[in-house]
């Protein structure tokens, strides 16, 4: 989680995920801290579900894709589907949710009126596109 040390936001819904996935704690340290972590430590905070030695990682992976590859690709991806079914209801919320914020947000800007935008270093960030 390197965004905070770059200056940026965090991206590819991790901000949305990771606090469902590590709990809100774990997941608010390592985006605000960008702090690296070992195998074992992100195993015990659920990032990941087993540990392998260097050696026997390509097997290790293998024996799971072969169990895998022998269910019925139907049954494979009905379950996925499933359990991801209230993570995508979620996702759609949260997006509805930052949109209204955006528009509302654009709208109290304008209710402003010129003479009232923010002044300082991000003024720019709150004025209307020129020509608007």
């Amino acid at each position: 989680m390197p965004f905070t040390s770059l200056a940026v936001a965090p991206e590819a819904a991790s901000s949305f995920l990771f606090p469902r996935l590590l709990g809100h704690q774990a997941a608010t340290w390592m985006l605000l801290s960008s702090e690296w972590i070992g195998a074992a430590e992100a195993h015990e905070m659920g990032l990941v579900w087993k540990l392998a030695e260097p050696d026997d990682l390509l097997a290790e992976a293998r024996r799971h894709a072969e169990v895998l590859a022998a269910k019925p690709i139907s049954s494979l991806v009905a379950c996925k589907r499933v359990m991801v079914a209230p993570l995508r209801e979620e996702i759609a919320a949260a997006r509805e949710l930052r949109t209204s914020a955006s528009s509302t947000s654009w709208r109290s800007r304008q209710q402003r009126g010129p003479g009232r935008l923010r002044r300082g270093p991000r003024a720019r960030l709150h004025q209307p596109p020129a020509g608007w």
